[in-house]
């Protein structure tokens, strides 16, 4: 299959992520009105709570994500906005003041706080008697977008800020526009070029359609036709397009409820983090552009910033090194252009310059010219079975889906054809080369996500298709194990004994390490996001044991002084007279097990 061929191709940095995320919320009366799945709560705190959550999330993994919220079918309108339209905070980055806003205003309007505010006090919504009436006074679709459209492309330092921008439109109404009025075809064919104006920005419009109660679900006819339909001069999206669309922008029109909205908004809220692109070399003349996604990415406790206090505001310290010569005290004052790498061989040293050193890096070279991006090459093909042994992990694999607006034309349909062939065939491609520019090469393994020997539970239809990109070692790294091991003998009542703790522990749907949170990791950020919003921090015990009741708490401290008890036996076991000792081990162990 041809390809059109690719020349100066210039080397583009996608890979430092700036996020922006904006809340638009409508207000109506389901907003404000306890609801039954969410056990009495109001669905506008639930958002708010949703909110909340997603900032404290980001301010660990992305803390210059920037956050917005507006609210419309407002009462009050903010200066600078279209009539119904409150700004509840402006487009910012992650921040306390935002954060202890949204806690306050959660505080005040709890049902159970007797000094607290009304709900639709705290957010009131237009007047209105009459559905006829509430037709006039509610704030246009057209503005709501205007407002998107002004604060992420007429306002220049957000628009130059931010590379990753959605909007969560959150609604109950499924009427956005009256359609038995006059002018209904124009209002619908002016939503529908702003909303094509938000995708031409390259702007995730993600709607969040909520059914206004359990027997009441709501009507996507309209929303339907907004959003999947472009400009009326256009046709309907491409199958291709609309697949990019769903997997990597999240457009949808399914209605959901209530209780799912915070997991929705956390799940939608994750970025797909594209770790590198480059070149798949799949034959003689025949390439395309792929982009790999990280799968898991670990969050790391924040290290301190060092500051100057004693200014009038608090200024960060900058740091500075300075270069010294082998057995001298006197610092270089040269520049650091003399400054230069080197390489000891013998006796002697090889200078080399900053051109010369990408070179020794880069082994695929065009006519002497050095490659400035990553290339990967399939050299073959070999049985999955064969080709993934888990002792062989090497390190962190990546997800690898086609580049549809990259250089090459009919990309999505080689990579289909290569992910069909790789699927039926039951095979692996084995590829050489680098990710990215002035890296090394190395070996992978492609395999297809859908490969059912993979993790079991990892695999499932939350996965796009595609492939895994997992790095394989080489011959002199894998590690001689002795062809047979000596079987060690086992009593069948320890057997047994671990194989009852073991199934306790066993996890029905798999590992998933987002259902897990690292708990040093968030008693670190709380306790910081405590300090800063004023709260008092529990010196020992965590959320879960707070919300005790007594007999709950009674088997908490008993459970508790059983482990220090088996902590003094085991010490006690380690010495020449420990028969006492492993007896009182054993009894302990029984009261926990019962």
């Amino acid at each position: 299959m041809p390809t059109v061929k690719r020349e100066d191709i210039v080397y583009r940095d996608r890979y430092e992520l700036k996020e922006a995320i904006l809340f638009m919320v409508e207000l109506t009366d389901a907003m404000y009105e306890p609801s039954e799945e969410l056990q009495g709560e109001a669905p506008l705190r639930e958002i708010l709570k949703a909110i909340n959550g997603v900032m404290a999330d980001l301010a660990i993994s992305l803390p210059t994500t920037g956050i917005g919220c507006y609210f419309f079918n407002s009462k009050n309108t903010t200066k600078g906005c279209k009539d119904g339209i409150y700004r509840y905070f402006s487009m910012k980055s992650v921040n306390v003041q935002v954060n202890k806003k949204i806690n306050d205003d959660l505080s005040d309007t709890d049902p159970e706080n007797k000094e607290g505010v009304e709900l639709k006090e705290k957010f009131p919504m237009i007047n209105y008697s009459t559905p006829a009436e509430f037709e006039k006074n509610r704030t246009s679709l057209n503005n709501v977008l205007y407002q998107i459209k002004s604060e992420f492309i007429f306002k220049t330092e957000n628009a130059k800020r931010y590379n990753y921008k959605k909007v969560f439109f959150i609604t109950h109404n499924d009427k956005p526009y009256d359609t038995t009025s006059p002018d209904a075809g124009d209002v619908k064919k002016s939503i529908k070029a702003s909303l094509d104006d938000l995708y031409n920005a390259k702007i995730n419009f993600v709607t969040f359609l909520l059914n206004k109660s359990h027997t009441e679900t709501f009507d996507k006819t309209q929303y339907s036709e907004l959003i999947y339909l472009t400009s009326d001069n256009s046709s309907v999206k491409s199958e291709d397009q609309l697949r990019e669309d769903g997997d990597y922008y999240g457009i949808n029109v399914e209605a959901m409820s209530i209780k799912e909205i915070n997991q929705r908004i956390h799940r939608r809220s994750e970025v797909k983090r594209v770790n590198f692109n480059c070149l798949l070399e799949i034959g003689k003349d025949l390439m395309i552009e792929v982009k790999g996604y990280s799968l898991f990415s670990e969050a790391e406790p924040k290290k301190p910033s060092v500051v100057y206090n004693k200014a009038e505001v608090p200024k960060t310290v900058l740091r500075a090194s300075k270069f010294f010569t082998e057995g001298s005290a006197k610092a270089i004052s040269d520049s650091k252009e003399d400054i230069i790498s080197a390489y000891q061989f013998g006796d002697d040293l090889i200078y080399l310059n900053k051109k010369q050193i990408s070179q020794i890096k880069c082994l695929d070279q065009e006519n002497g010219e050095i490659r400035h991006e990553g290339k990967l090459s399939i050299i073959g093909f070999r049985r999955i079975s064969k080709t993934l042994n888990y002792q062989y992990n090497m390190g962190k694999s990546s997800f690898i889906h086609v580049e549809t607006k990259g250089n090459y034309t009919n990309t999505f349909k080689v990579f289909s054809c290569l992910f069909q062939s790789c699927c039926q065939m039951d095979r692996a491609a084995i590829v050489w080369g680098v990710t990215r520019r002035d890296s090394y090469p190395n070996l992978y393994a492609l395999v297809p996500s859908t490969y059912q020997g993979l993790s079991e539970g990892f695999v499932s239809n939350k996965h796009l298709q595609g492939f895994f990109l997992i790095p394989l070692p080489y011959e002199d790294s894998i590690r001689g194990v002795p062809p047979s091991l000596k079987p060690i003998a086992i009593p069948d009542v320890l057997t047994d004994s671990a194989t009852r703790w073991l199934n306790k522990f066993k996890l029905k749907d798999g590992y998933v390490p987002s259902n897990y949170s690292n708990p040093s990791l968030q008693w670190h950020y709380k306790v910081l996001r405590d300090e800063a919003l004023l709260v008092d921090v529990p010196e020992y015990l965590d959320d879960r044991v707070e919300n005790f009741n007594e007999e709950q708490m009674k088997e908490y401290i008993r459970f508790d002084k059983n482990s220090i008890k088996l902590e003094k036996y085991h010490n006690a076991s380690m010495k020449p007279d420990r028969a006492e000792a492993i007896q009182g081990f054993k009894s302990i162990l029984a009261k926990i097990s019962d």
